[in-house]
């Protein structure tokens, strides 16, 4: 998929054996772990909602990404 410029990417993926990363597209930063899938999904979240615009994405083993969410405008009456 084709992100415009200035989008932030976040993604959310599977690690092996177990857990799941955070990692920021385009970021030196190192990505961060958690142990539960919708504890990283819930973080990666307020982390994008927080730096919109952004796109965040969760990734499937084989790395495909399952699911989308768009924080795109901001809205702070859904903040």
């Amino acid at each position: 998929m084709a992100v415009a410029a200035g989008v932030k990417v976040f993604t959310v993926a599977p690690t092996d054996p177990y857990g799941w990363t955070i990692r920021l597209e385009s970021s030196t930063q190192s990505p961060h772990f958690f142990a539960n899938r919708q504890l990283a999904i819930n973080y990666a979240r307020l982390w994008a909602k927080a730096n919109r615009p952004s796109l965040l994405q969760l990734v499937a083993s084989d790395g495909a990404v399952t699911r989308e969410w768009n924080y795109i405008t901001f809205d702070p009456l859904y903040v």
